[in-house]
Formats: C-alpha cells, structure tokens, sequence
C-alpha cells in the first residue's frame, strides 16, 4: 500500500490494483522488481488516460472541433507550423521572430482551403529564472483526454530521446483560431534560448517530440513550415519516421509532408553550424545527426535544412536574393521571397480600432489618423515620466522610435553620429555621415535591453546624448 499511495492519489473503493512502475529509476531498489496487489479503500482514482489518438476523447469541445478539422480537414489542407518562440506570452518570445510566429498563427484562420496548427515549446522557466505556473496563466490550458468510464487525464507521452524515454505533457492555446500545442518538460524546456550545449538539445528533442506529437494527435500534416533553421532536427527526425517505417512496410503519418524552411538574415548569429560532430552527436544523438547533413566534417543548419526542404521563403524580395547569392547558392532554383506580414489588429492602437470596425478602413481620414497620433504620444510621454525617464519638451515635433534589442549585429550605434541631426533645429546646420545637414526638427525614442558588452557601450553614448 506505502508503494501504491505513491502512484494513485486515491482509489475506487473495493478494486483490486496491480501495477508495474514504468520507470523503475525512479524507485528504491526494494521495490524495482515488486509486483504489488493492493486493496484501495479511497473514493477514487486519477489514472493516466490512454488516448487513442480521436478527438472525440478530448474534453474541450473547442479543442474538440478543432483537433476533428486537422484529423479530418475534409478537401482542405493542414500546416503544422513550428517555431521556438512566439508571444503568446512574455516568457515564450525574445525578438521579431517571436512576434511574427504569434501573429502568423493568429492569420491562418483568414486562409481558404487551409486548416492549421502551431507548435513549441512550453518553458518552465521566464527570463528572470520565475517558475511559471501555467496551470493558472490565462489561455493556456492542458488537453485533456478522458476515457469510456469518463476518467481525465492530462495528455502525455514518452519521447525516446539519447536512449532514454523522456515523458512530455500537452498544453494547448486558442490562437485566433488557430490551436496552438505547447510540448512541456521541466528540464529539457526549461527556458527559452539558455545558450550553450542546453540550447543545442532543446533543438535535437524539439524534433523528436514533434514526430511523437503527430502521431499521438494523428495529425498528418501536408505542410511543415519550421520559422528557422535551429529547427533542422525537426526534419531530421520526421526523415527517419518515414524511413523506419518504409523500411517495415508500413507508412509514417509524416510521410508526404512538404518542408517549408524560412530564412530571415545572413547574419551568422541566425546560421548556427557545428565542426565537432561527434559532440554534436553526443547532444542531441546519433540518429538526429544524419550522413547526408554532414558536409565537409562540420553540419550547417541552414544549408542542411535547405537541402531537405521543399520550398525556402526569404521573408522578403531582397532578402531572396541576398539568400540565393551569399546564404544558400545551391537552392536557388527552390528559394522566394515572400513578404513578411503582421497583424494589423494587434499593432493598431485600441482607438483606431474602434474606428476601423466603425467606419471601414477605407474609410479612415488622414485627419483622423493624425490626430488619434498626437493623442497617442500624449499617452507615450505620460508612461516615459511615470516610469523614470524625462520624456519629451515638445510632443508637437514627429516622432522617430527604435525599439528592439541590443546587439552588435543589428547596427543600431549607426544611428549615434546621427541624433544630433535627428533631435536637431531645422535652421541650423548639422554634421553627418552625409555631409552638411539641416536639423530634422524631430524626437528621438530608443529603447531596448542591451545584451552584450559592445551594447552596453552604445547606450551609454546614447545616455550622454540624451
């Protein structure tokens, strides 16, 4: 009974148990090789549901309906699309990527003839090192599965992961429309981007959980649209599901699923390739690092998960051909570009939101639109002085802002020889990178978390402009 109490948080009153832990590893050595039978006294049971992979056992009917399209999408087709961050909450997103993955899910709702679904990651952990409690963080919710006898459990399976089973549990969000699976484990998900050989095995178990994900949904995605290239062992992993399951006879649920592989800079900081293969095995393992990914003794993300993919979206018309000339040569017959987008409703402000859903968007005035943004910059100098900065002498000037992070790669000490000019008087004459200049007569708003030593040294001088 001691033993049984550890697994049962009660019991059906008068039922005979018998059980096998799992995962003897975690027991004392007494009682790896027990057999228990015990009578359970208690009122009731939480067992861990088996899922058989049919919505009708999800207990959300949301989730239900929406799980029921992807199993089922009918002449429609399914994405299934994968990233590592998105804003869906401040703890699960970092930069521009994080932005577009959120606003990209909460988008596909507008598409015909497409059903889809996001996944990724659920952290345990927020940048500052806070435990999160996502049981009780607002939209997010466990998918819950329940049996004939009408028993709930949340869903969960194991992952084999470096010859270990490694158990994942499934969380959901309602992103416009769009169900969003978050795969969470306390360690291997433990923070977002934590640098290091850790960061290298969340890519390698990120691609092992997606294939088991599938399955356990059963979700055969005609498209698997991964948002960068650190999510090439997602591919690789998918490769060998259809591999070992041809090889049997049989036929992955992956099996004629299209990649779509995006690319977003040349900047190496985004192209992470590793010259130790053998350590790279030794992280993420053997089977995820495949021959045909290694070449030339080293493994490139983005030229192996270019190789792999169907389609490779540059996010932009220049940004194409920077990507066919300088990043990925040998597929260019494959490569695009593709406009990045964003949501509208998210980034417009609740004022002009009113309007468009009061008068059309066709509709809104130019007068109108300038003057709900001078009362917007009333409220963003208002939050400046409450919040410790000086805010602007003269709001009446435009407004110039650069808000994003600090890092040497993105350039922003371009703008230091420039405030002058920007913030200057436009009768007086100014020194630029340009030459003589007259003053721009306008504010300046920079802001951002500066995140290695040079950009601890740009804000410094941006300081002493101030």
């Amino acid at each position: 009974e001691p033993v049984a109490k550890k697994y049962f948080s009660g019991g059906f009153k008068g039922q005979k148990i018998e059980f096998r832990k799992a995962d003897p590893s975690s027991l004392d050595a007494a009682e790896e090789h027990a057999r228990v039978s015990v009578k359970l006294e208690a009122s009731k049971v939480i067992p861990k549901v088996r899922y058989n992979g049919s919505w009708e056992q999800v207990v959300n009917r949301e989730l239900r309906h929406y799980l029921r399209n992807l199993q089922d999408p009918g002449p429609n087709k399914v994405v299934s699309d994968v990233s590592l961050e998105a804003f869906i909450d401040l703890a699960l997103g970092k930069g521009g990527l994080g932005f577009l993955a959120y606003e990209t899910w909460r988008a596909y709702r507008d598409l015909d003839h497409w059903k889809a679904m996001g996944v990724m990651p659920l952290y345990s952990f927020d940048k500052d090192g806070n435990k999160i409690d996502w049981d009780n963080r607002p939209g997010f919710q466990p998918v819950q599965v329940q049996d004939e006898l009408g028993r709930q459990s949340t869903l969960s399976f194991d992952v084999d992961f470096k010859g270990r089973k490694e158990r994942v549990y499934v969380y959901w969000y309602n992103a416009n429309g769009t169900p969003v699976f978050l795969i969470k484990h306390e360690s291997l998900f433990r923070r977002l981007y934590p640098g290091g050989d850790e960061q290298v095995i969340q890519y390698g178990f990120m691609g092992r959980a997606y294939v088991e994900l599938m399955k356990v949904l059963g979700v055969s995605p005609d498209v698997l649209r991964l948002s960068e290239s650190q999510l090439i062992f997602v591919a690789t992993a998918m490769k060998n599901d259809v591999e070992f399951f041809r090889r049997a006879g049989g036929k992955s649920i992956l099996d004629g699923t299209k990649v779509v592989m995006t690319t977003h800079t040349p900047e190496l900081a985004a192209l992470p390739s590793w010259y130790d293969v053998g350590a790279l095995k030794g992280l993420v393992g053997d089977d995820l690092v495949r021959e045909d990914i290694v070449y030339a003794g080293k493994v490139n993300a983005a030229g192996a998960l270019g190789t792999y993919a169907d389609m490779v979206n540059g996010v932009s018309p220049e940004h194409k051909d920077i990507t066919i000339e300088a990043v990925l040569p040998h597929i260019a017959d494959k490569t695009t570009g593709i406009q990045n987008g964003s949501d509208p409703d998210m980034w417009r402000s609740e004022t002009l939101n009113r309007l468009v859903l009061e008068q059309g968007i066709v509709n809104v005035t130019g007068q109108q639109l300038f003057d709900i943004g001078m009362d917007q910059k009333k409220k963003l100098n208002a939050y400046l002085r409450n919040n410790g900065f000086r805010g602007f002498d003269d709001i009446e000037r435009p407004l110039f802002a650069a808000v994003r992070r600090l890092v040497e790669y993105k350039s922003q000490a371009i703008l230091i020889p420039m405030v002058k000019w920007i913030v200057g008087d436009p009768d007086k004459d100014y020194e630029t990178p340009l030459g003589v200049q007259k003053g721009l007569g306008a504010n300046l708003l920079l802001g951002g978390e500066a995140l290695d030593g040079v950009t601890f040294e740009w804000v410094n001088e941006f300081k002493r402009l101030e």
